[in-house]
């Protein structure tokens, strides 16, 4: 997969300029920081990405 041609996407909730998070979606789900997009990307598998997003909404609601 050529990273360079994946469509990389942010949150709504991230404010112009700030430094977030991105996906792109492919066979994988692909993770960067958007202020150094040139740097490491980390790819998980679908299942990852469900559990990891699962563990976040539930840290975030505080039952984890």
């Amino acid at each position: 997969m050529e990273i360079s041609t994946l469509r990389w996407r942010r949150s709504s909730a991230c404010e112009n300029g700030a430094d977030c998070v991105e996906v792109a979606l492919s066979d994988k789900v692909w993770v960067r920081n958007s202020s150094c997009p040139e740097h490491a990307v980390v790819a998980l598998s679908r299942g990852s990405w469900r559990s990891f997003v699962h563990f976040v909404k539930e840290s975030a609601d505080g039952t984890a």
